[in-house]
């Protein structure tokens, strides 16, 4: 199965050797992401929510790129109270994981 690499200028350049997306048959895949400002390539201010809104808008303008069907989009939902931890050993562009 072939596979396509996803951009956007509409959304922030990947950091390092990576693409912002991949799609392999009728599945894209996403890049992690972290809430930058795709005109200013810097990290967003705010609480959770603005960053959180950040990085969809983000993956949005990604899937809308090469028309990805808005009514087969799985969503991951993000609990209000607090926000989703991974253990790493560094974010770039000093974004954080908790």
């Amino acid at each position: 199965m072939p596979r396509i690499a996803l951009h956007s200028d509409q959304a922030p350049a990947a950091i390092g050797p990576y693409s912002q997306a991949v799609r392999a048959g009728q599945t894209v895949y996403f890049s992690g992401q972290i809430p930058l400002d795709p005109a200013s390539g810097e990290l967003v201010a705010g609480d959770i929510a603005a960053q959180t809104h950040r990085i969809f808008k983000n993956l949005a303008a990604v899937a809308d790129h090469r028309l990805v069907c808005c009514s087969r989009r799985t969503a991951t939902p993000v609990p209000r109270n607090r926000a989703p931890t991974l253990p790493v050993s560094g974010c770039p562009r000093g974004g954080t994981s908790s």
